[in-house]
């Protein structure tokens, strides 16, 4: 499949593992940032109960009449309110309310309603006190962002740098095996023309013997070529994120990119 090497720097930026990794830390040091704020977050808490007491009446008095059983319920509805100041101090209050009934008789008022109110606050004098000490978690996150931020980009930059390397390794392992196959045609002409210089009796048999060993060296060389095209295929593959089980993954890669020469000679001054 052609592939260009800014193809190649897109896909690995976004399939390669290790940047995906990366970019996940990334986030998660975002969140955990984002998070860390919700120290100072308003606290609202709600809670609802209900306690029934069930006893058998042991005397007239308990509930003014015959009945056999004694019977007290109790509902209970608190609201709280909590808040953290970036100093240290937080601020508590809680409505507590309850509703009592019961079966006995001489109960003026049944049910019985009963409310309540707190308001408080506190203040760490010699512990805790004072802003940087309270906000440590977020000061925490905000260093372990910038430090995430900071790795994000470096891996980045390597991983691409490294994607780029690799393509243009394949670009050379690929000439380099364009060279050997050529080297090879030529041997082949060497070798037929000794064989041919021998038969007229222009060169001693003997020649053909190395003439041989040279198409027989320049096979091998094509094989090791050969090795190193796919070796660099199967790297290249792998920097970009492609999974092994997938159909690119038989498909060979042809780099559509060269590597460019840039002179560093000064211009000649007229």
């Amino acid at each position: 499949m052609p592939l260009s090497l800014q193809d190649a720097l897109k896909a690995a930026m976004q399939n390669n593992f290790d940047i995906r990794v990366d970019r996940v830390t990334l986030q998660q040091a975002d969140w955990t940032l984002k998070g860390s704020h919700g120290l100072y977050d308003t606290q609202l808490t709600f809670d609802w109960y209900t306690q029934v007491s069930r006893q058998p009446t042991t005397s007239q008095l308990q509930v003014g009449n015959l009945t056999t059983e004694y019977m007290n319920r109790q509902d209970a509805y608190n609201l709280g309110l909590q808040q953290m100041t970036p100093w240290g101090q937080s601020f508590q209050f809680q409505w507590m309310n309850t509703r009592d009934r019961s079966n006995s008789s001489f109960n003026y008022l049944n049910p019985i309603y009963t409310s309540s109110g707190m308001l408080g606050t506190s203040l760490p004098l010699l512990r805790g006190l004072g802003k940087d000490v309270a906000s440590v978690t977020v000061l925490k996150a905000k260093i372990d962002q910038s430090v995430a931020d900071v790795s994000f980009v470096k891996n980045l930059r390597d991983s691409l740098l490294q994607v780029e390397s690799d393509y243009f390794q394949l670009v050379y392992a690929i000439k380099d095996l364009e060279a050997k196959e050529a080297a090879l045609e030529l041997a082949k002409k060497f070798q037929d023309e000794t064989r041919k210089r021998i038969e007229v009796g222009v060169l001693a048999p003997i020649e053909q013997v190395t003439a041989d060993a040279q198409v027989a060296t320049r096979d091998q060389d094509i094989i090791t070529a050969s090795q190193s095209v796919g070796d660099r295929n199967d790297i290249l593959k792998l920097d970009m994120g492609i999974a092994k089980d997938s159909a690119d993954w038989q498909r060979p890669i042809h780099p559509t990119d060269e590597p460019k020469l840039i002179s560093n000679d000064k211009p000649e001054a007229q």
